[in-house]
């Protein structure tokens, strides 16, 4: 962020000292348009950063000051801010996270809603936003009473008319026992699996992802059994910023294009997956995150006999 603002201010400084550049008017107009809003960009998302870091992107914006009102090294910020009527960045990172705070309070389905609510851990000694929010939501006294705020509607892409379609969402592995060893587990699932879903008569399709760390270099990976005994496979990356979750979800979608080139209108298709949480997001209709894959979801159905997704451990 300084070496943005950095780079902006230098450039408009060359031209500044530049006979043949621009007027002075100019000048002045584009150090107010570019470097201000370049050292405030995220500013409620950096604002837990070092101080240090906070004072160089105050420095870029004391020095665009300077050039528009043509002060000295001496000249006092805070009257130069009101010459030009820019606000101090403290004060918009302030102003901006009390906003996000009230945005959040509105979207119950959000992670932050939740945090928002709890009490602060104390585990790290860097600020949290959270914490922050809250001290200076306290400091407010205009703030307090906002707490039931209207709740923020997320419209799904998919129309609600379709909603009812989606394909069975299994969640669960009937009589199934939380002590077993892993291959009794395995025993049991594959009794589960012929019971339910016959290989002679359903097209069975795994998927799996991970990350390492759970949040890096994902990857995934399909296979599916036909009917017939053939077998297909898959494998595919998804990035160096992938989570477990994003390389399940990829999982899925690669089912869905795997399964669209081997079926029938007779065919029947089971996706097999380990990841709990994606199942419950799909079932979950008010969050349109995973928009996209519903909509390949109702593509196969309307190409199929029967659907189902089915989770197993």
């Amino acid at each position: 962020m300084p070496r943005k603002g950095n780079t902006s201010y230098r450039i408009i400084k060359v031209a500044c000292w530049n006979p043949i550049g621009s007027r002075h008017e100019g000048i002045k107009n584009s150090i107010h348009w570019i470097c201000p809003p370049s050292s405030r960009y995220g500013s409620s998302a950096w604002n837990t950063t070092a101080k240090s870091n906070q004072q160089k992107v105050e420095k870029v914006q004391n020095q665009s000051l300077r050039i528009i009102t043509g002060g000295l090294k001496s000249a006092l910020i805070l009257k130069m801010e009101t010459i030009t009527g820019l606000q101090s960045l403290e004060e918009r990172r302030e102003t901006k996270i009390l906003t996000h705070r009230q945005k959040y309070k509105a979207m119950p389905n959000r992670v932050l809603n939740r945090r928002l609510k709890d009490t602060n851990k104390g585990r790290l000694k860097r600020n949290s936003f959270c914490k922050y929010s809250r001290i200076l939501e306290s400091k407010n006294e205009e703030l307090t009473g906002l707490d039931s705020l209207e709740t923020v509607l997320h419209y799904s892409s998919v129309p609600p008319y379709e909603m009812h379609t989606l394909p069975k969402i299994v969640k669960e592995i009937e009589n199934a026992k939380v002590q077993l060893s892993e291959r009794e587990i395995i025993g049991f699932t594959n009794k589960h699996l012929d019971k339910k879903y016959p290989i002679k008569e359903w097209i069975r399709i795994y998927t799996d992802g991970s990350a390492t760390d759970a949040v890096r270099n994902g990857g995934g990976g399909v296979h599916a059994t036909l009917p017939d005994g053939t077998t297909l496979e898959s494998s595919f990356a998804c990035g160096m910023r992938c989570t477990n979750y994003k390389a399940e979800i990829e999982a899925i979608k690669e089912a869905l294009n795997m399964a669209n080139k081997k079926i029938s209108k007779t065919s029947k298709v089971v996706i097999l997956s380990d990841a709990r949480s994606v199942l419950q997001t799909l079932e979950n209709t008010i969050d349109t995150e995973l928009d996209t894959v519903r909509k390949k979801l109702l593509d196969l159905m309307a190409r199929v006999r029967e659907l189902t997704l089915q989770w197993i451990p």
